[in-house]
């Protein structure tokens, strides 16, 4: 992942069609960035970082034209004992560079599922799925919002 670490949870699957040694093999990769409390005159007082342990790739399969792995996350904010960010994401990456993806969870603001691609020189980001929420609300009980639905679909070069 990302020295910086500006994000909560990542996870990431790199699908190399053509490894080195002729094979086709699938990267995964996975990060928690560090959450930082303050208090109300926005005085630093603390910072923690969740545990990745309950983030999880499942299910990885991959052929000469398609592969498919899901992940799993559930991980909480490490100053609280309730509310995870929890959700299933489905992908299927196509040799052509369609990359499509499906899931379902507790929304929460800035949730983003991108896809990438790259061919020589040439790459490309690609939204699949971005949050529309404003709150944490979702995360305060599990009755506070039902499970969001999301689908997305990408062609990249």
């Amino acid at each position: 992942m990302t020295a910086e670490k500006n994000y909560k949870t990542a996870m990431l699957a790199r699908v190399a069609w053509e490894s080195p040694n002729g094979g086709k093999s699938i990267l995964t990769m996975k990060g928690v960035g560090a959450t930082k409390m303050y208090d109300s005159k926005k005085k630093h007082l603390a910072t923690r970082t969740a545990s990745s342990k309950h983030m999880y790739f499942k299910d990885a399969t991959k052929g000469s034209s398609l592969a498919r792995i899901t992940f799993d996350v559930e991980a909480g904010n490490p100053f609280c004992v309730t509310g995870a960010i929890k959700h299933r994401s489905n992908f299927i990456l196509h040799r052509s560079g369609v990359i499509q993806a499906s899931g379902q969870g507790r929304d929460v603001p800035n949730h983003e599922l991108t896809g990438f691609a790259a061919s020589g020189n040439k790459f490309k980001w690609g939204w699949l799925s971005k949050s529309k929420l404003n709150s944490f609300d979702c995360l305060i009980s599990n009755r506070s919002c039902k499970p969001q639905n999301w689908n997305g679909k990408v062609t990249l070069p």
